[in-house]
């Protein structure tokens, strides 16, 4: 579905598949397991909202992937994880 004018939202991943099952069919988009989304060429940036301490792995695995990634605050409870998402990010 379309979120604006620049974004539009292919898929939903989560760890319970269920979640983003029901997520998919609200937005109109596709239900992926992590690494499916990771792996989707189409996709360019991954939206991360998981709770906060899993915010550092799952951003690095998504930089790490080649993706860009938008996380709700903290980027990580560690300020150290944050410094290396950011030099992941450059």
């Amino acid at each position: 579905s379309k979120i604006s004018n620049k974004i539009n939202l292919i898929a939903c991943a989560s760890i319970n598949i269920e979640s983003a099952k029901k997520a998919s069919i609200t937005h109109n988009g596709e239900a992926l397991t992590i690494d499916e989304i990771l792996d989707n060429k189409k996709i360019d940036v991954i939206l991360n909202l998981t709770i906060p301490q899993a915010h550092y792995e799952v951003s690095k695995k998504c930089l790490l992937a080649g993706k860009n990634v938008y996380s709700e605050k903290p980027m990580s409870v560690k300020f150290e994880h944050a410094k290396e998402l950011v030099s992941l990010a450059k």
